[in-house]
């Protein structure tokens, strides 16, 4: 399971980062073909200049989400909702029940 987060890791980093960082070198080049950029372009260039500008506030803000929705969870409250949450979700839900129904019929096998 470490694999594949890696590998997601890796990849989400590296379609942020390129965009942000060849983002001159893009312009130039479709300036040069278009006279007008097409509109997943114009997405691509604006989300780059977004991020080149506010990158480091939204990440120090998505770290404190992601510390605060940890402490959230190791209460009971917050281990209620996302075991709720898990439930909810369409498909991987039932599949996740039928498991956990599973383990718990395993475990009082006489």
């Amino acid at each position: 399971m470490v694999y594949p987060a890696l590998l997601s890791v890796v990849g989400m980093g590296s379609i942020t980062t390129a965009p942000v960082l060849r983002r001159a070198a893009l312009r130039q080049r479709l300036r040069r073909v278009a006279h007008e950029d097409p509109l997943p372009t114009q997405i691509l260039l604006q989300t780059s200049e977004i991020v080149k500008a506010y990158g480091l506030w939204v990440l120090l803000a998505l770290a404190a989400a992601v510390s605060a929705l940890r402490f959230h969870i190791g209460t009971t409250a917050g281990r209620l909702w996302v075991d709720g949450f898990k439930l909810r979700i369409p498909m991987f839900g039932d599949v996740i029940r039928k498991a956990q129904s599973a383990q718990f019929a395993r475990a009082w096998e006489p």
